[in-house]
């Protein structure tokens, strides 16, 4: 997704000199958990939407596959179809925050490069499964003295499809909220995950106007839905003339989120395309 707030404010010609961040715990633990304020769904949107980025990236039609944590297997997992990632690649996006390949297209969701490591926002380590031409790579991201770091498990031949598997214990006693989780989110997708178990994921539909603005039953509040994500309109900034139940679908970029992806942003970019 393009930020369009990215730009220089400097004309002249001046000495500068480029800021850098100090690698500590107190940095990785802001970058990581200060970010998300619900650090249950912070894994289940962001790994969701990066499946679908992928499958748009590979041209792949088809669903991802979504494990839900149960008493049995209490464990959470996204495995998408794209292309996968090389042993370069893995190595390349999780061992460093920021870097992204999306912020040059609208055509993707992700575009601040800190997504990729929220599971580390509910547990101390995931694991990373890349199926990338007849591979299988598998990683461990951990944290050590509060530093995220990958640890290389295994690398072997494989006849499994492309596509990335990102895999995450969960406390059974949140199991629950895992399921809440994914109900609420997965219902606004335009792509639907396969689940591995039965749930509700279908789209509230109560009224269509056209085809990006609708009336929803799931409440009286007003959202925007961009990119698969749902993001509640905050109405002391913006006047929505008494609509209510509404939702807009907006595209990709047109309106600013928070870096977490958990908000609007309600800079002058948001408030004019929202008002309009």
């Amino acid at each position: 997704m393009i930020d369009q707030n990215l730009q220089t404010n400097l004309h002249t010609p001046l000495q500068t000199n480029q800021f850098t961040i100090e690698q500590n715990a107190h940095m990785f633990s802001m970058l990581i958990g200060k970010v998300y304020n619900d650090l249950i769904l912070a894994p289940v949107r962001e790994w969701s939407t990066n499946a679908v980025d992928a499958h748009i990236l590979a041209s792949n039609p088809d669903p991802f596959n979504v494990h839900l944590p149960t008493q049995d297997e209490p464990y959470f997992a996204v495995r998408d179809f794209g292309p996968g990632l090389s042993e370069d690649d893995i190595l390349g996006l999780f061992s460093s925050f920021g870097s992204s390949t999306k912020r040059d297209s609208n055509a993707y969701n992700g575009a601040f490069g800190i997504g990729r490591m929220s599971g580390l926002a509910y547990a101390t380590s995931f694991t990373v499964d890349s199926y990338h031409n007849g591979t299988h790579y598998s990683y461990l991201i951990t944290l050590q003295d509060g530093i995220p770091v990958n640890a290389r498990l295994f690398d072997s031949p494989t006849s499994e499809p492309n596509g990335l598997k990102l895999t995450l214990s969960v406390r059974v006693q949140d199991i629950h909220l895992f399921h809440d989780r994914a109900k609420n989110l997965y219902k606004y997708f335009d792509l639907k995950p396969l689940l591995n178990i039965e749930l509700d994921i279908s789209t509230p539909l109560a009224s269509q106007l056209c085809d990006d603005w609708y009336f929803h039953d799931d409440g009286y509040r007003s959202y925007v839905l961009m990119a698969n994500v749902r993001y509640q309109i905050d109405t002391s900034k913006i006047n929505t003339h008494s609509f209510e139940h509404v939702i807009l679908k907006m595209p990709t970029g047109s309106v600013s989120i928070t870096p977490g992806r958990e908000s609007l942003s309600y800079d002058d970019k948001t408030i004019a395309a929202l008002q309009a």
